[in-house]
């Protein structure tokens, strides 16, 4: 005998909430017996088919429905606050791996403010997102990338028009 933990579709129904009949109307209740006294000659004519890999994730987009994906971790842009680093100069963390070192954190440079030179203990990647930054005399702008290699003496920078860069800093040597 099956039990209902063991069925699929119940699991299915739970998860989705259709299996709570308690505070249905009695019109509703009528309608939900109609349609399955209707569909009952269909149980068991056809073979069961393997849903494919990719079902679950098509029914939650055709839904709207917005799971956490397993192993991750998500920063949307109404996520933390931005922090003042210098004057003109702020930061807001996406993510910060006490494992690993790496953080990962956008950098916002309002127009002439000033990100003065610095040591890197590690890689620095660095993606100019919107408006200019200026690098020892050369322009970066948006989807522009550079790397900053750990134990390198970062040169002071700027920003023209404004910009905000994503970065992701080694922060202690690998």
């Amino acid at each position: 005998m099956m039990k209902e933990y063991d069925d699929p579709i119940a699991a299915f129904e739970r998860a989705l909430g259709l299996d709570d009949t308690a505070t249905e109307t009695e019109a509703e209740r009528a309608e939900r017996e109609r349609l399955e006294y209707r569909l009952a000659p269909l149980a068991g004519l056809l073979e069961p088919v393997e849903p494919s890999n990719d079902l679950f994730a098509r029914i939650l987009m055709q839904t709207g429905v917005n799971l956490p994906l397993a192993g991750t971790h998500v920063a949307r842009t109404t996520d933390g606050e931005w922090e003042t680093l210098s004057p003109g100069i702020e930061t807001k963390t996406l993510w910060r791996s006490l494992k690993s070192g790496r953080h990962t954190f956008l950098l916002r440079i309002h127009p002439g403010a000033i990100l003065h030179e610095h040591d890197h203990a590690g890689d620095e990647e660095c993606m100019v997102m919107e408006g200019d930054m200026v690098v020892n005399g050369v322009t970066f702008g948006p989807g522009d990338f550079q790397v900053f290699f750990g134990g390198t003496h970062h040169p002071l920078v700027t920003s023209h028009r404004g910009c905000i860069c994503l970065l992701s800093v080694q922060q202690r040597a690998a």
